[in-house]
């Protein structure tokens, strides 16, 4: 009830349908060379790696290559992966909340807004979450087991998985490695047979590793590169929105003194746990450091945090509530701010089926036109300026880049413009009359959304010999 037809703007989801398609066409080289040009020729390089993790799309490419581009599948898609999250994460927490305690704190996380309408954009956060959750239950349930060689291939398989989803996933590396030294019993008797079935996970992890660089391009790897504009400044922005944001998970309307009690409660939890849980606060803690040190934040980036932050405050509200009344009422505060979201949901989802304003973004009628006049206009070896070059290389073919400095620099660069006609974008030229104004851009067409120029390239100089 809550998806929306079409996709919202923004071009990440067109990197990933891309390469989805290039799997299942033999095409990967090429799309990552039209993506490595975009990145390497737009005003600001720091827009997108070379590619993404080529895990996400090879979960899309079976529903690319039955459907085509048809969003509302791919949606499907990503609300049985929450599903299907959800359900893991019930699992993880078998041993450790009782229901109806547990119940509860899965209605709080599956029934937000947060997630719910995440659903709505072909992106690669839920599919993390939930193989990130499985390797969790999987190193628990081989840790009964003292770590077995069948659970240790399985652990690395998924390590790799997830890490080729999302590069947060090493996350799942380091937490897996300090759990290990932490809990290993085979340190007793140290010898090759011991260490190779401590090592044989990771080992497991680098062999498919460096088999997955032998059959598709690392261009994720890339991004590691936007770690030189690490700000300690900024870092510590990002980490304080991120607890605020955490906070308005459980609650939309929550206001700074309880903010302080939730990460109180929370903080409670996890000191209590430490010992019980260092698996999952090894895991939450190496998140939070990449996210700390990584320059860019978006909300959506936070969302692997989510889970267990609710756990662990979980846990806290049942400690002070037992050294304040001497009874566990957790669940009742759970049940609470799950009825809060839900009421919450439920009101934004009638506002969205009462909508009359349907959003088609990329996938709009105009939209489409804009793809059509270029695909067939357009020769192959020509670049065409537009603030979501991604998206232009996905519906076209043709090579993208996005320059909003100057007219010339868009003349040197570019041999068509595609402009937003009511949308002072970031990456669009503010100055829009400027290029009315230039010689050499030729109008040639226009809808209700787009103008699209022609760019006339001057005569170059030669000198004779």
């Amino acid at each position: 009830m809550n998806h929306y037809e079409g996709q919202s703007w923004g071009d990440d989801f067109s990197l990933y349908l891309n390469q989805a398609r290039s799997i299942i066409y033999g095409t990967v080289e090429i799309t990552v060379y039209n993506n490595i040009y975009a990145v390497r020729n737009s005003t600001v390089s720091t827009f997108s790696p070379e590619s993404y993790p080529w895990g996400f799309p090879l979960l899309l490419s079976p529903f690319f290559y039955i459907f085509g581009i048809d969003f509302k599948f791919f949606k499907i898609l990503e609300a049985i992966i929450l599903i299907a999250f959800l359900f893991v994460f019930d699992r993880l927490l078998s041993n450790k909340l009782k229901n109806p305690e547990r119940i509860a704190l899965i209605s709080l996380i599956g029934l937000n807004q947060v997630f719910i309408l995440h659903t709505n954009d072909v992106l690669a956060e839920i599919p993390f979450l939930f193989f990130s959750a499985l390797t969790l239950y999987v190193i628990q349930q081989a840790s009964k087991t003292n770590f077995p060689t069948p659970l240790n291939i399985l652990i690395g398989s998924l390590m790799l998985f997830t890490f080729f989803i999302r590069s947060e996933g090493i996350a799942l590396v380091g937490a897996f490695l300090l759990y290990q030294l932490f809990i290993i019993k085979q340190f007793s008797k140290i010898d090759f047979k011991s260490f190779m079935l401590f090592a044989s996970p990771h080992l497991v992890f680098l062999f498919l590793y460096f088999l997955s660089k032998a059959i598709f391009p690392t261009g994720f790897t890339s991004h590691l590169e936007f770690l030189e504009n690490f700000n300690i400044e900024t870092s510590l922005h990002h980490t304080d929105l991120i607890f605020k944001l955490l906070g308005i998970f459980l609650n939309e309307n929550i206001n700074l003194i309880n903010s302080i009690l939730v990460i109180g409660f929370f903080l409670i939890g996890l000191v209590s746990r430490w010992r019980e849980d260092f698996l999952f606060i090894a895991y939450w803690f190496i998140v939070l450091f990449v996210l700390f040190i990584w320059p860019y934040f978006y909300n959506r980036y936070m969302y692997s945090l989510i889970p267990l932050f609710c756990y662990f405050f979980a846990r806290g509200c049942g400690l002070v509530s037992v050294w304040l009344v001497g009874k566990n009422y957790s669940v009742y505060l759970l049940l609470l701010l799950a009825g809060l979201n839900l009421f919450s949901l439920v009101e934004k989802t009638a506002e969205h089926n009462n909508d009359i304003y349907i959003t088609y973004g990329p996938a709009s009628a105009d939209s489409k036109a804009m793809y059509d006049f270029i695909k067939n206009k357009v020769p192959q070896d020509e670049v065409v300026v537009f603030p979501f070059p991604r998206v232009i290389n996905f519906y076209t073919l043709r090579k993208s880049i996005f320059e909003y400095e100057s007219a010339d620099i868009i003349m040197e660069k570019g041999d068509w413009l595609v402009l937003f006609k009511n949308w002072n974008h970031n990456f669009q030229i503010s100055n829009i009359s400027e290029i009315t104004r230039h010689e050499g851009f030729e109008h040639v067409f226009e809808n209700r959304l787009y103008i699209i120029y022609k760019i006339k390239k001057g005569p170059k100089l030669t000198i004779d010999a």
